[in-house]
């Protein structure tokens, strides 16, 4: 495992149990770790490939609750990233030759498998960070880390529903905006051991990590002459792109335009209604940025009515109030509002999701960079692609794609350690398009 001409080594993967002796380190029988970090998921997944030549499987007597370590240098002179897991279930073995067998194992974070058997049905009160960080600490010895805007909703009362920390964790995470009805995230990371919390505009609105470096897709005669010295851009292996601009689904979910209205079922009072329009109360409503526009058109029309004009769908939350009012120390229950515009930040937050997921783009790049012990530098973060634009061969203007190019957050990532090599697959999205097909500098 001395090769460093290698972007990694895998130094140890520990097998461990309460059952047994003392662990077993397989790291030189592994040939493929996969691990998935994602923007919605507060806990890391994967799977692990190695041939059993020693006994492994049967010795260690594999019953699905097994403590998996796993340390990646991203080379040999920094410090490695080290991550718990534990072992999910046995994915299956095949039998090569009557000595060896090759064994896929998938595994979970080990927060998520202590949370599983916990159970959390009681009350809090406070800033939803600080909720989030009571369960996580309480329950799961994490910490949550806000690195995003203030969070809109203050001073909030609820009683947990009878869910696993995890799962109530991220139920507190669903109701939070900013003041701008931007929605957060909670997220891991493969390369840190706290849990982080962070609104959308946050994340889009970071410098893109590889600025200098942009990724880029064609071929090198495509580059302008003043940008094709080779520093200066890394080939994407290859990419997906598909499954996009769906604006039909969009329309259906009432994320384009749509009635809503909030009823307090506890005054019977007169529903506070709303008219969602995403030009209204999305594209207008954030700060512009320069040489970027929405990746949505305000222009359609549907019968000479422009879409987010006319409603699709009547929707209508039912809401408690008051419940929390308690002289002068008053909370806000889960779902309270006092006004129709602070209800309205829901929507807000639930249309930006969406529409985030609207153009999504998958790609593999080079793992090299990326693995940094204690620095996350995957999901959450912005990467800037760059396609060249289709064009005849005979065309010498070189120009980029505008549609397929952009700033990018990494919205979910897929790690791929080999023997030989380590790949980053990429699910990236965003909300904005570049405005000119001219090569950014």
């Amino acid at each position: 495992m001395s090769d460093t001409t290698k972007n990694h080594i895998i130094s140890a993967v520990q097998l461990n149990s309460s059952r047994a002796i003392q662990p077993i380190d397989i790291a030189g029988s592994v040939t493929d770790i996969e691990i998935y970090e994602h923007l919605d998921m507060p806990f890391l997944t994967g799977k692990l490939v190695f041939v059993d030549t020693l006994r492994v499987m049967d010795r260690f007597d594999f019953q699905g609750a097994e403590s998996l370590e796993i340390s990646i240098k991203p080379n040999v002179a920094e410090e490695p990233v080290i991550k718990k897991f534990i072992i999910e279930s046995i994915v299956n073995t095949t039998k090569t030759n009557d000595a060896t067998e090759v064994v896929t194992f998938s595994f979970i974070e080990d927060i998520l498998f202590k949370s599983n058997f916990k159970n959390v049905n009681k009350a809090y009160s406070g800033d939803p960070i600080d909720i989030m960080n009571e369960i996580s600490s309480e329950f799961l010895n994490k910490k949550v880390v806000n690195v995003g805007d203030p969070i809109f909703q203050k001073s909030m009362k609820l009683i947990v529903p009878n869910m696993d920390p995890l799962k109530a964790m991220s139920w507190v995470k669903n109701r939070t905006t900013t003041t701008d009805g931007v929605p957060g995230y909670l997220f891991s990371s493969f390369a840190l051991d706290d849990l982080i919390y962070s609104d959308l505009y946050t994340l889009l609105t970071q410098p893109a990590i590889n600025i200098n470096k942009p990724f880029f897709y064609g071929s090198s005669a495509e580059i302008p002459e003043n940008n094709q010295s080779a520093p200066h851009y890394i080939p994407l292996h290859s990419y997906r792109y598909e499954e996009t601009e769906n604006m039909f689904r969009l329309i259906k979910e009432g994320y384009v335009g749509a009635d809503y209205q909030f009823y307090d079922a506890l005054t019977g009072r007169l529903p506070m209604k709303h008219k969602f329009n995403f030009e209204k109360d999305v594209v207008k409503i954030l700060p512009e940025t320069d040489g970027k526009s929405f990746a949505f058109s305000t222009d359609f029309k549907i019968d000479e009515v422009k879409l987010q004009e006319q409603s699709s769908k009547r929707i209508t939350q039912i809401s408690s109030a008051g419940v929390y009012n308690e002289g002068l120390n008053n909370f806000k229950s889960y779902d309270e509002e006092d006004e129709v515009s602070s209800h309205a930040k829901k929507i807000v937050g639930r249309a930006l999701k969406s529409h985030l997921l609207k153009s999504p783009i998958t790609i593999r790049v080079p793992g090299q960079g990326f693995l940094v012990s204690e620095t996350n530098k995957t999901i959450g973060n912005v990467v800037r692609l760059i396609f060249a634009a289709n064009r005849p061969a005979s065309d010498d203007n070189q120009v980029i794609d505008i549609k397929k190019s952009g700033d990018y957050v990494i919205y979910a990532s897929r790690h791929v350690f080999g023997t030989e090599r380590y790949d980053l697959h990429l699910t990236c999205a965003k909300i904005k398009n570049f405005t000119s097909d001219g090569w950014p500098s």
